[in-house]
């Protein structure tokens, strides 16, 4: 069995990241040490944001690989960089960095 990461959105206030774990007695996922400087909570805020459209962006993905690949007649077209870059980007959001 699979561990799953904690639903989304996350949030971030007073040094912890919550997020909707239903299961769970606390709704912490994670304490982030406090002080830290500006490029910290840049990052953090970063971290967040990817983490809350991860789901929405692979979708958006999907769906524009279904449009390279298939003219409004429904056959396939030729995929060039496009196409490679989509499929590219999907496996990431999918798979992670190598």
């Amino acid at each position: 069995m699979t561990t799953q990461h904690t639903p989304t959105p996350w949030h971030y206030a007073n040094g912890t990241i919550t997020g909707d774990r239903p299961n769970s007695l606390y709704n912490r996922i994670m304490t982030i040490p406090i002080p830290f400087d500006n490029v910290d909570r840049a990052n953090l805020e970063f971290l967040i944001r990817a983490v809350n459209s991860h789901e929405a962006l692979l979708e958006a993905a999907k769906a524009a690989l279904a449009v390279v690949e298939h003219a409004e007649d429904g056959l396939p077209t030729p995929v060039g960089a496009e196409g490679d870059m989509l499929r590219a980007a999907i496996k990431l959001a999918k798979e992670g960095a190598a």
